[in-house]
């Protein structure tokens, strides 16, 4: 019985904290905010950072198309108005309740997101997103760095 109610514990509290930064996204978003690179960091996870910052390798001169937002996908240009629909637990291929589903609305179209948050240092970060076309951030970094 504590088993289930710590897991239910940890599932709630990752989704409150993916929420909780979908939503100061969506605000971001739409104010053309800039954030300093220390607070854009400190919610990945680390094996995330050093990827990111990995030399490019793979980068080809024409960008492969739409701008990435990190946080809802290709497509996501500055100022572009979001709508935040739903955040909630979601299942790995494990069955495990390990993912965050963000379900947002870009331009009309209905977009669900697949974010992948780990404890580190006693915090929540993000470990990977998925936009729902099979491509996600890891895979993207891994991509461009040949990592």
């Amino acid at each position: 019985m504590a088993c289930g109610a710590h897991a239910a514990t940890t599932s709630r509290d990752m989704v409150t904290f993916v929420r909780d930064l979908y939503t100061s996204q969506v605000a971001a978003q739409a104010n053309d905010a800039r954030v300093s690179d220390a607070a854009f960091d400190a919610v990945f996870s680390r094996n995330l950072r050093a990827l990111t910052r990995a030399p490019k390798v793979n980068m080809d001169r024409t960008p492969d198309g739409p701008m990435l937002n990190v946080f809802f996908g290709w497509g996501v240009p500055p100022k572009l108005e979001l709508k935040l629909d739903k955040v909630a637990p979601a299942h790995d291929a494990t069955g495990a309740s390990r993912l965050v589903r963000v379900e947002a609305t870009v331009r009309g179209e209905k977009r669900q997101i697949l974010v992948r948050p780990v404890r580190e240092d006693g915090a929540w970060r993000i470990a990977d997103i998925n936009y729902g076309s099979g491509a996600g951030l890891v895979s993207h970094y891994r991509r461009i760095t040949g990592r």
